[in-house]
């Protein structure tokens, strides 16, 4: 058998909410030139047995303990076949067009990127926000959507793996590196995953603080980040006060109202 075009990669721990989800996803994709490939932590609570229900669809399954999300992230790309590996984590989802989209594209870029769904649930309902990434913006912040990112599966033999150096960051780190050695990066113009806003995968206050050392190891200016950093921590302290106050009916409402006019 050829190998695939694409190597899924899904890490997942205690995921039984939403891996679900993340694979019917992959089932329901309209292109079928794809392995997936599940790299579980050794969950506890269903997550495994959810998985071997895919039997039809996943490739490769290994459930173990691992040093976190990039070690388990590592361990996928030693098993990968694909001729471009994506990370699809398991409170993620790809539209049904996503895989079709990159075997259009016949392209000869290293790293395919494209725009992202963001997705929050309030009180039910699901509010999105479609966001386009700008490759330019790269030595600042992590400006495109590792979720979105298709990388060409012998540049990690090139560049190396994601570094366990960084437990919230390795991303960016491969990324920006990938992003100073001149490797070739080709937009696409689509909306190419559906990333769940309040997942284990978003940025963190921790995370700019990561990527502030990032910047500073590859020899960039990195006083920004630390700024953002500072302003992350200020902004939690005072929405940690606010989600207290709006205990109270009326201020609820307030705020969830205010959630809903900036994502509407």
């Amino acid at each position: 058998m050829s190998n695939p075009l694409l190597s899924v990669i899904t890490v997942s721990y205690n995921s039984a909410q939403t891996i679900a989800k993340t694979l019917d996803s992959l089932r329901e994709q309209t292109c079928r030139d794809f392995e997936s490939i599940v790299i579980d932590g050794n969950s506890t609570d269903g997550t495994q047995e959810i998985v071997q229900s895919y039997d039809d669809l996943i490739t490769q399954f290994v459930s173990e303990s691992d040093k976190g999300i990039y070690d388990a992230m590592n361990k996928g790309i030693d098993l990968a076949r694909g001729k471009y590996i994506s990370f699809l984590n398991s409170d993620d989802r790809y539209p049904n067009h996503t895989i079709q989209t990159i075997l259009d594209i016949d392209s000869d870029g290293d790293i395919l990127y494209g725009n992202m769904i963001k997705e929050r649930k309030l009180n039910g309902k699901i509010y999105t926000r479609k966001v386009k990434p700008d490759l330019s913006n790269m030595e600042q912040t992590m400006s495109v959507f590792h979720p979105s990112i298709f990388v060409r599966r012998e540049l990690f033999n090139q560049l190396g793996k994601f570094s366990l150096k960084y437990s919230l960051a390795a991303d960016y780190h491969w990324v920006l590196k990938a992003y100073l050695q001149g490797i070739r990066f080709e937009y696409i113009d689509s909306p190419l995953a559906i990333f769940s806003v309040g997942g284990v995968s978003n940025f963190t206050c921790a995370s700019y603080k990561e990527a502030a050392e990032i910047q500073k190891e590859l020899g960039l200016p990195h006083e920004a980040m630390l700024n953002q950093h500072l302003h992350c921590k200020r902004k939690m302290i005072r929405n940690r006060l606010i989600s207290r106050i709006a205990r109270l009916p009326i201020l609820k409402t307030i705020y969830e109202n205010r959630i809903k006019k900036n994502w509407s």
